[in-house]
């Protein structure tokens, strides 16, 4: 019972730690900050926030951008998951595809977001170019991870399946799943973080019908500066909820 408790306290001394006090330091510095500029319009007080959190939340046009939003993060990102499959194994074995897909892959991670947005509004729909960013800008680090997780294979291991006549889909289920598996996960958490960031700023500016970032961009054209701030924590929340919930179930595959 005393390990228990022992165990209870750590846990919650953890959270404190990493979670609370740096939240309530956080909020400190926003409400001096705001106090000091008196100017709600630039910087509204944090209980100003909270109370139009508090408004949104049974609101159902808030859960339609929110729920619109979501959408396009998970349809960009299990896209992206297939695609840097295939493309990171591809990669991993072969260093020719690997060398010829560095070039493009590298241009996708040097070039600003906003470019990417701007030029895909020209060739799809609002509904779209959310889902087409989200999957441009993950696609590096997932399938990157995959190739890394292939050539970091041991080839001592390897060697020995090729003796003891191995096939394939022994090779695969046996070697390069467990190898390419933790490479991989880290990779896809990472990825799943970046969708949500960037489907919400293809949304600012390609203004489809529903989306958190519309909300955002329309709170800020009425100069509606609170409005903003709670979109943005609202968005905040839900990716990080979702995330969390991701690393559960990757954790749990790890376990196995």
């Amino acid at each position: 019972m005393t390990v228990q408790k022992s165990g209870v306290l750590h846990a919650l001394n953890g959270i404190f730690i990493s979670t609370v006090l740096p939240a309530c330091t956080l909020f400190f510095i926003w409400h001096v900050q705001s106090l000091r500029l008196g100017l709600p319009l630039v910087l509204p007080a944090p209980a100003a926030v909270f109370r139009r959190i508090a408004a949104l939340i049974p609101d159902q046009h808030f859960w339609y951008h929110a729920g619109a939003t979501a959408l396009r993060s998970f349809r960009s990102f299990f896209i992206s998951l297939v695609l840097s499959i295939v493309l990171g194994t591809f990669a991993g074995l072969f260093p020719r595809f690997r060398s010829f897909i560095g070039f493009p892959m590298g241009i996708i991670k040097a070039s600003p977001v906003v470019s990417f947005i701007l030029l895909a509004v020209f060739w799809f729909s609002t509904d779209t170019v959310p889902v087409f960013i989200g999957l441009l800008m993950t696609l590096p680090i997932m399938s990157g991870s995959c190739a890394a997780g292939i050539r970091e294979t041991d080839q001592k291991i390897l060697a020995m399946a090729r003796i003891y006549g191995f096939s394939l889909v022994q090779k695969i289920r046996y070697i390069y799943v467990p190898s390419v598996l933790p490479y991989f996960l880290s990779g896809a958490l990472t990825a799943f973080s970046l969708s949500w960031k960037v489907v919400a700023a293809a949304e600012v500016l390609c203004l489809p019908k529903r989306g958190i970032g519309t909300a955002m961009q329309t709170a800020k054209t009425h100069i509606e500066t609170a409005d903003v701030f709670a979109y943005t924590i609202a968005i905040i929340v839900l990716s990080y909820i979702c995330e969390r919930a991701l690393s559960m179930i990757f954790n749990r595959r790890k376990k196995r």
